[in-house]
C-alpha cells in the first residue's frame, strides 16, 4: 500500500508559478526523478503543509483475510500524478486547484512520500476541504499527455479516463500483458472531502498529523496452479493451454474507482467494478505445454483446496511449499462479466486433447483482484478445477483517519522463570546512567493524528523516557516514535506480590479509549496483542 506526503510552501502574491525540477543521484547509475508542479494564484497567508501516506501494499495484521500481497513489481510506483480540487465546488467541469506529477520514480517498498503545494484561500475564502485524484503509473495504458495539458483536466475528464492500450488482447487473442510493464501497474484513488483543519502543519519538516491513502490497482490478475495424484495413471498428462471466453474483457476500462469519502471507512468492497458496454469479441488464448514433469505429484491433491477460513497469504504459502508453480499469468482489464475459463489438456503426448471449463463469477475479475485457478488430475485423467478469488492486499475496511499502527522494537529482554513476563529490576535512574534493569522499548506510532496515551495498570511502576531522569505516570503524544523503559519505583517487597506485576497498554482517549494493538508481529513480547506484561525480580 503507498504513502503520500503533501507539502504547501509560501506562495507569491498574484502569481502563478510552474516549476520543473529534475534531481540526478550522482555516484550511482540511478534514474532521474522529474517533478512538475503548478499552483494557482497565491495569497498572503502563511504556508501550510499537509502530509499523506500513499499506500500500494500493506501487510495484513487483521487476522484471517481474503487479501493476498502483491509482488514487488506489482507494488512498485514509477510515477505519480495528483490533482487537488476544492471539495466545496464539485463542478465536474472545473479544473484542479493544484496539480503535480513526479516521474522516473522507483518506489518498490509499497509506499511513497509525495509533496504538493496548496493555497490557504480559494475564490476569496479559506480553503476548507479538498478532493484528491491520485494516479500512479499512468504510463501503463492510461494515455495521459504533457504536464500542462494534464493540469487542465477536469473532474469529469479524469473520471472518464480509461485503460485501453494495455491489459487487453491483440488480434490473435493473445494477452497484451503477461508480466508487469516497465511503467508498473496503474493504480489510483479518488478521496473526497479531506478536511484542511486538523491535517495541516505550519512547518514543512513536521510530518504529523498524517493521512493514509491506499491506492488500488486498476487491473486484475489471473494465474493457474496444477498438481496430479500419485499412482493414478497421471504420469503422462500435459496441460496444453488455457482459454478465457470471448466477450468478457472490455475494450477499455476506467482508470479511477468510484470516489470514497474521507470521513467514512472505505467499504469492504472498495475495489468497485462498473458495467462496460463494449467487449473484445474473441477469446484470450494462452498456449504452451506444461508437461507432467512440471506438475507436482501428490498423494492427495485435493488437500491443496483452500480451506473456507484459511488466510489468503497462508494459502498461497501452502501452494508454494507443496512445490506449486504459477502458470499462464495474465493481467487483464477489470470486467463485470462472468468469465468461462477452459483448460486444455491431454493424457499423454500425441493423445487427443480434452478440456475442462470453470466459470469465474461475474465481478470476480475486477480491479485489484487476483483469481487463482487450481487444477488437479485424478484417476483416469479427470481434471478437477477450483478457482479462488483473492483480493490484492490493500485496505479492506480501511479508515483514512482512523487507521492505527504501532510498530514495536526493543532491546535485549530477560524473562521470568515462567516465561510469561519480562523480568525487570529496580535501579536508581536519577543519575542518568545507562539503564540495565529494563529493556529499551520503541513504539513507532501512527494514529491518524489522534492523541494516544501509554499507561500502566500498576502505579508502582513508571515510564522513563530515554535521556530523562524523572519517571512519568504515563506517556502521551501523536504520531511518531517514543523510546522508553518501564521502571519499578521502589525495590520489590516480597510481601506484596501484587506490586511485582504490571502491564502497559495504549489507548485513544478521543475514540472511546479504545486500545491499540501494540504487541503484534515478530518482535512481540509476553502479554497479549494490546498489552505487554512485566514482573519485578528481587
Amino acid at each position: 500500500m503507498l504513502h503520500m506526503h503533501m507539502t504547501y510552501k509560501r506562495m507569491l502574491r498574484g502569481a502563478t508559478r510552474m516549476a520543473l525540477s529534475c534531481l540526478t543521484l550522482l555516484g550511482a547509475m540511478l534514474p532521474v526523478a522529474c517533478v512538475y508542479e503548478q499552483i494557482p494564484e497565491a495569497y498572503d497567508e502563511a504556508d501550510t503543509y499537509i502530509h499523506l501516506n500513499l499506500i500500494s501494499s500493506e501487510t495484513n495484521t487483521r487476522g484471517v483475510s481474503d487479501e493476498h500481497q502483491g509482488t514487488v513489481d506489482e507494488n512498485t510506483i514509477t510515477s505519480l500524478r495528483v490533482w487537488a480540487f476544492d471539495a466545496d465546488s464539485k463542478s465536474v467541469g472545473g479544473t484542479a486547484l493544484c496539480y503535480k506529477e513526479e516521474t522516473a520514480l522507483n518506489a518498490t517498498t509499497g509506499l511513497h512520500t509525495f509533496t504538493m503545494k496548496l493555497p490557504r484561500m480559494t475564490g476569496g475564502r479559506p480553503l476548507k476541504k479538498i478532493d484528491l485524484y491520485i494516479l500512479a503509473n499512468a504510463e501503463s495504458g492510461s494515455n495521459l499527455a504533457t504536464p500542462a495539458e494534464n493540469r487542465q483536466l477536469t473532474r469529469q475528464e479524469l473520471q472518464e479516463k480509461v485503460v485501453s492500450e494495455l491489459f487487453g488482447l491483440n488480434a490473435q487473442g493473445d494477452p497484451q500483458c503477461v508480466v508487469v510493464p516497465a511503467g508498473g501497474l496503474p493504480m489510483s484513488r479518488i478521496v473526497q472531502d479531506i478536511p484542511i483543519e486538523g491535517y495541516v502543519t505550519e512547518a514543512p519538516n513536521v510530518t504529523n498529523p498524517t493521512i493514509n491513502i491506499p491506492l488500488t490497482r486498476a487491473v486484475s490478475k489471473l494465474h493457474f496452479f496444477f498438481s496430479r495424484r500419485s499412482n493414478a495413471g497421471t504420469e503422462q498428462v500435459e496441460v496444453t493451454g488455457i482459454e478465457v471466453g470471448a466477450g468478457t474483457v472490455p475494450e477499455a476500462s476506467l482508470v479511477f474507482p468510484l470516489p470514497v469519502t474521507f470521513a467514512s471507512p472505505i467499504p469492504a468492497d472498495l475495489t468497485d467494478t462498473r458495467s462496460y458496454s463494449s467487449y473484445v469479441n474473441h477469446a484470450v488464448r494462452r498456449m504452451g505445454t506444461i508437461k507432467a514433469s512440471g506438475i507436482p505429484e501428490l498423494d492427495e491433491p485435493n488437500s491443496l483446496i483452500r480451506g473456507t477460513s484459511e488466510d489468503a497469504e497462508a494459502y498461497m504459502a501452502r501452494l508454494a511449499n507443496a512445490g506449486m508453480t504459477s502458470h499462464y499469468l495474465t493481467y487483464l482489464r477489470e470486467t463485470d462479466q462472468e468469465v468461462p475459463i477452459t483448460i486444455h489438456y491431454r493424457l499423454g503426448e500425441g493423445g487427443s486433447e480434452k478440456a475442462a471449463t470453470v466459470n469465474v463469477l461475474a465481478g470476480d475479475l475486477r480491479r485489484n483482484h487476483e483469481v487463482v485457478v487450481y487444477g488437479y488430475f485424478l484417476e483416469g485423467g479427470l481434471l478437477a478445477v477450483e478457482p479462488q478469488v483473492l483480493p490484492w492486499a490493500e485496505t479492506s475496511n480501511f479508515n483514512f483517519a482512523d487507521k492505527c499502527e504501532v510498530k514495536l522494537t526493543h532491546g535485549t529482554v530477560t524473562l521470568d522463570a515462567t516465561g510469561n513476563y519480562i523480568a525487570i529490576s529496580y535501579q536508581d535512574w536519577t543519575t542518568g546512567a545507562a539503564i540495565s534493569g529494563s529493556p529499551l522499548i520503541t513504539f513507532d506510532v501512527n494514529t491518524g493524528a489522534r492523541r494516544w496515551v501509554l499507561q500502566t495498570d500498576n502505579p508502582a511502576f513508571g515510564f522513563l523516557v530515554e535521556g530523562e531522569t524523572q519517571l512519568r505516570d504515563q506517556l502521551t503524544g501523536y504520531d511518531g516514535t517514543v523510546n522508553f523503559y518501564l521502571m519499578p519505583r521502589v525495590k520489590v517487597d516480597e510481601a506484596l506480590e501484587q506490586n511485582r506485576k504490571a502491564s502497559i497498554f495504549m489507548t485513544l482517549p478521543e475514540s472511546d479509549n479504545s486500545r491499540l494493538l501494540i504487541n503484534v508481529g515478530e518482535n512481540s513480547l509476553p502479554g497479549g496483542d494490546d498489552h505487554i506484561d512485566f514482573w519485578q525480580k528481587s
